[in-house]
């Protein structure tokens, strides 16, 4: 019998993938990523919880940030090669689309070690049209919860 309380990451990735692209999430987003230090994919698990009436805990999110310390390192490595590619008389544009290809399957390799993670914690659920203090655990787990700025990008994601 399977736990419908598992999540799948190719589920994950595709609810992702179609979050992203919701008008100005990508941009709110990236502000987070590029100012707070934020890791987006955890902030579209925060989304996915939300949407899914999981619970994450302030310890759960230590936990799940602990999991991509490394996968993150080398992901920031490759997306600033990435960026500094984009530049159309840079040495290595040519090889642009091919870092842009590679920190995507990164991204998408992390995704599955959050999963991973995620599966191994506790499965608390609230009710639905409850108050989901997942968001004020994340905000925490970045020392965000007093940054007004930060916390209107976060709400751009999550009702974006």
């Amino acid at each position: 019998m399977s736990n419908p309380n598992h999540v799948d990451s190719g589920s994950f990735w595709h609810y992702s993938v179609a979050k992203y692209d919701k008008p100005n999430v990508m941009a709110s987003c990236l502000t987070l990523q590029d100012e707070y230090g934020v890791n987006v994919n955890l902030l579209l698990l925060l989304c996915w919880c939300l949407d899914y009436h999981r619970l994450l805990t302030l310890s759960d999110w230590q936990s799940l940030l602990a999991c991509v310390k490394e996968s993150d390192a080398t992901i920031q490595a490759l997306r600033v090669r990435r960026r500094n590619a984009k530049a159309p008389d840079a040495e290595e544009h040519k090889h642009y689309e091919v870092f842009k290809a590679e920190e995507l399957l990164l991204e998408r390799q992390q995704q599955q070690l959050i999963i991973n993670q995620l599966n191994a914690l506790s499965n608390n659920t609230i009710a639905p049209n409850t108050l989901n203090a997942s968001i004020a655990s994340f905000a925490a787990v970045y020392t965000l919860r007093h940054n007004k700025t930060a916390m209107q990008l976060i709400a751009n994601v999550i009702h974006g």
